[in-house]
């Protein structure tokens, strides 16, 4: 059996299991319970690899591809290999690493964790740090730490290749986990993701996060505490709006788990650093100049936030190797229409795993053809 880690913040950690194939999931909602080698001074996840090298690499040991950390508030697992060593064999399927988007947390991929794991394939719906029911730690949040929290979530924990699928800003984070690491990334998949599209993007000479225009502190915390007053006071409201097309989908227990972690400790300090968060790059310059991998956007044409549709199709045309499905559905497509997202999610693994099988009989052709020749 393939074991997995399951972490939330009271230390109970839940497996989901498939019996049959003997293929275990991952519903994670944790992210900062199981941060590896925190960096306390920057807030920035960091593993022994260099954090500069986009070309990080995974283990080849198979016995290690199976194994698992099982990690609760109080230990600090370790993997059974480094996490820099080697390359996985080409003929490993890929797993699902699931990413949720503002406010949300890991097991709002409750639709998808099951089926893709009956399916056969491994399944990972991790939390970020300072969502859910993760600790909302003093630290300088952003989207480089939140993608870094994804690549040594990758390398330590599921320590293979991924397809990842991200909704709203879980979708910017993921196209900036595929752009920056790209050998971890075999596909990627987005789902009314936050981000804009501009074609003629050039790349600055400098880094723009280290000069980040910062608005001052009285108005950046009195703007944070209304909003989040308003927030905290409207959530089954918005969530009502944000699935139109199924609002019985956004129900009781998922508006409690958002107010729940909006009462945490340090939830303020979360929502307050979103200001402070430097100019993302465009997502067009992520998912073609950066990753340039197979890209599927699921997109809800029903989002109430935005012309998904215009969106969708811009980046499209914006990016050669993105395709795009449109879906009747909200902001949140993989939890108000379930089963029309694990169709796409499943048919775009389908057709990388054959595309990879391809290569693989092509090469061993090759190499018999050099032997007798």
């Amino acid at each position: 059996m393939l074991n997995c880690l399951s972490t939330n913040a009271g230390s109970n950690a839940q497996l989901s299991t498939n019996a049959a194939d003997g293929n275990a999931c991952l519903s994670t909602n944790a992210g900062s319970r199981a941060q590896l080698s925190n960096d306390a001074a920057d807030g920035n996840a960091r593993l022994s690899t260099n954090a500069a090298d986009s070309n990080a690499q995974l283990p080849t040991d198979a016995a290690d591809v199976s194994a698992c950390l099982s990690t609760n508030a109080g230990s600090n697992a370790q993997p059974s290999t480094s996490a820099a060593e080697g390359e996985l064999p080409e003929s490993k399927a890929p797993a699902f690493l699931l990413v949720h988007g503002f406010g949300a947390f890991g097991e709002q991929w409750r639709g998808q964790i099951k089926a893709l794991t009956a399916a056969g394939y491994q399944v990972y719906a991790p939390t970020f740090p300072g969502y859910g029911r993760s600790e909302k730690q003093s630290l300088a949040y952003s989207q480089e730490l939140w993608r870094d929290f994804l690549r040594d979530f990758v390398l330590e924990v599921v320590q293979r290749p991924v397809v990842v699928a991200g909704n709203s800003i879980g979708g910017f984070i993921s196209a900036s986990l595929a752009a920056d690491y790209p050998s971890l990334v075999k596909g990627l998949v987005l789902l009314n993701s936050a981000g804009n599209v501009n074609p003629k993007y050039t790349p600055p000479t400098e880094d723009p996060s280290r000069t980040p225009s910062v608005p001052p502190k009285l108005l950046v915390d009195a703007a944070s505490q209304g909003l989040f007053l308003f927030l905290r006071t409207s959530v089954a409201r918005t969530l009502t709006r944000l699935y139109p097309v199924a609002p019985g989908n956004a129900d009781e227990w998922l508006g409690q788990e958002i107010l729940r972690a909006a009462g945490d400790p340090g939830a303020l300090g979360v929502f307050r650093s979103v200001f402070y968060l430097p100019k993302p790059r465009p997502l067009n310059h992520l998912v073609q100049d950066l990753f340039g991998g197979p890209t599927l956007v699921l997109q809800g044409a029903k989002d109430p936030l935005s012309n998904a549709v215009a969106r969708a199709n811009g980046l499209r045309d914006a990016c050669s190797n993105v395709e795009v499905q449109l879906l009747d559905a909200g902001h949140c497509p993989h939890d108000e229409v379930p089963h029309l997202v694990n169709e796409g999610l499943l048919k775009f693994m389908n057709e990388l795993t054959s595309a990879d099988e391809s290569k693989l009989v092509a090469h061993e052709l090759d190499r018999e053809t050099i032997a007798v020749s």
